[in-house]
């Protein structure tokens, strides 16, 4: 925005930018203050009738002959060169820039020695901000090789310094790193919601190496929570091997029963155990049972949902770092490497799944009553005891299991190879229904009509494939299958590279060809080997042990 300057004397009104004085650094501020301390006994003489000559005159008279005061006699030397007052020449063009700019006219228009513009300056930034982040000596250099003669290492590196930081930095980190760690976050005021209005859920490894409960072997479970946005109070949580839709149907579940609380909504991310369609189906899934409106945040955007992400930061740097299995991103690579090498060979004794639980519990309540800065020092326990209740209307067990939609027929309803029964099922045949299972025990499921009324309980009455006494186990071994058929592969793919493969038709091809190595040739003589064909030959077979494999 630009306004009209007026100088003090009004004769001439200029148009000026109306932050140009606040935007020049303080050096030069206070030179102008001096110059304009320095001409105004000329200014003063001036009003009074003396032409500005015999002013300037009297002035440096004055100073010469040490009649001036004292002050303006040290001020004149401080702006003169050579311990010489200014010169009158000097003295009349600050005159005539106060009178036309005001004060800052005064301002030195030295701006310093100037960088010299060569040419190579965008082909010097185009290799500068490659994401593989050049050396500045690298870019000379590529420079130089595409036939620069008068670029050197300084040159590049004074003009790139001479760019604003976005333009040389944005695309030399990425843009989503530059705009996770440059840019200005949002805020969004949570003051404005009701205590257990949101929930926001997320799942996280730990940082922390556990002994497996199966095998021993070095272990990091996913811990899957829920906290409530406005009072940061963690209302539920599951510890499960991987993020799944089950982590998250236990999780939430125990939000549900724990507190007897139904939130509105919940803002969650994209990830498989979230929007599974045993959680998010339109007709059967476990937010819909609860009228519950789902936010997803944006992805690859961690602070849409900063509480529960700094929540985790706080257990990782107020609980995991105090066990000695610590494997955080900042743990030293050559101390996790040396741990893990002293649990292989005995030396050391990883922590237990019940030693971590017993202390992540203790962690929880000493994080819900712990004084909050963003709740304006109060706890999330003492923020959370305003809870007005939205109950559930619901028992634990039906919380807990999951629903799936299924067809009824033949008076009979088909479920992961089980085959369930009741007389009252022949009633609603081709028609659909909702069946509920449990997860830990397969004997029965529970059969609902599309309004959600109940129809019987069907019992197990066939499992047509062999099957374990529960689901979870069965999930168990089809993730056991994976591993092995990942493993199998892994081994092909060793052996391929080893060369360790030979094809049956190559080998038979060379034995066939007459070019034979020197002493191979063949006989029509008595055989090489003699065969007992009533034996037969012995089949060679290759046991693979996983139990000897690193994982």
């Amino acid at each position: 925005m630009n306004i009209v300057a007026i100088s003090p004397e009004h004769e001439l009104a200029i148009s000026v930018d109306e932050n140009a004085w606040d935007k020049l650094p303080q050096s030069k501020r206070k030179l102008a203050r001096s110059r304009e301390e320095l001409i105004m006994p000329v200014i003063q003489s001036m009003k009074e009738g003396v032409s500005a000559r015999v002013a300037i005159e009297h002035l440096l008279v004055s100073i010469e002959t040490s009649n001036a005061p004292e002050k303006l006699m040290k001020l004149a030397i401080d702006l003169g060169r050579k311990n010489k007052a200014p010169s009158m020449a000097t003295i009349q063009r600050w005159i005539k820039d106060y009178k036309q700019y005001a004060l800052v006219g005064l301002v030195s228009g030295h701006i310093g020695r100037q960088r010299k513009t060569y040419g190579w300056e965008a082909r010097a930034l185009y290799w500068y901000q490659q994401p593989s982040k050049l050396a500045v000596s690298t870019v000379a250099e590529l420079l130089q090789q595409e036939g620069v003669n008068d670029v050197t290492e300084d040159r590049v590196r004074r003009y790139i310094n001479s760019l604003p930081f976005d333009v040389r930095m944005r695309r030399r980190m990425g843009t989503k790193l530059f705009n996770d760690t440059q840019k200005p976050a949002r805020i969004r005021d949570t003051e404005c919601l009701p205590i257990g209005g949101i929930y926001q859920g997320d799942g996280h490894t730990i940082d922390a190496y556990l002994a497996h409960p199966m095998t021993g072997n070095p272990w990091r479970p996913e811990l899957t929570v829920w906290i409530d946005v406005r009072s940061r109070y963690l209302v539920g949580w599951y510890m499960s091997v991987a993020e799944s839709s089950f982590s998250t149907l236990f999780s939430l579940s125990h939000a549900l029963i724990t507190h007897d609380h139904v939130p509105a909504g919940l803002h969650i991310d994209n990830g498989s155990g979230f929007k599974a369609k045993m959680m998010h189906d339109e007709s059967t899934g476990f937010y819909q049972r609860f009228d519950l409106s789902v936010m997803f945040s944006i992805p690859g955007n961690p602070q849409g949902k900063g509480q529960v992400e700094r929540w985790f930061r706080t257990l990782r740097d107020k609980f995991d770092k105090t066990f000695e299995s610590y494997c955080g991103h900042d743990m030293a690579p050559d101390a996790i490497k040396k741990l893990l090498t002293d649990v292989k060979q005995g030396k050391k004794q990883l922590p237990d799944l019940k030693t971590y639980l017993e202390g992540l519990k203790k962690f929880i309540a000493f994080y819900n009553n712990r004084p909050h800065a963003a709740l304006n020092g109060e706890t999330p326990a003492s923020l959370w005891a305003q809870l007005e209740r939205v109950p559930v209307h619901m028992t634990s067990q039906a919380i807990i299991r999951p629903r799936i939609e299924r067809t009824i027929r033949r008076g009979s309803i088909t479920l992961f190879n089980r085959e369930y029964r009741h007389p009252e099922l022949i009633k609603f045949n081709t028609q659909k229904v909702y069946v509920e299972y449990d997860l830990h025990n397969d004997s029965m499921v529970r059969v609902l009509k599309t309004d959600e009324s109940l129809i019987c309980d069907a019992s197990l009455t066939q499992k047509t494939l062999y099957v374990t006494d529960s689901r979870m186990e069965d999930m168990q071994q089809n993730r056991l299958k994976g591993q092995l058929k990942r493993l199998e592969k892994h081994a092909d793919e060793k052996r391929a590279q080893a060369k360790m493969l030979i094809d049956h038709e190559e080998v038979a091809n060379e034995l066939d060809s007459d070019d034979l190595p020197e002493g191979l040739e063949q006989h029509n003589s008595e055989p090489l080997f003699d065969i007992d064909d009533d034996e037969g030959a012995e089949e060679v077979k290759v046991n693979l042990n996983f139990d000897d494999i690193d994982y």
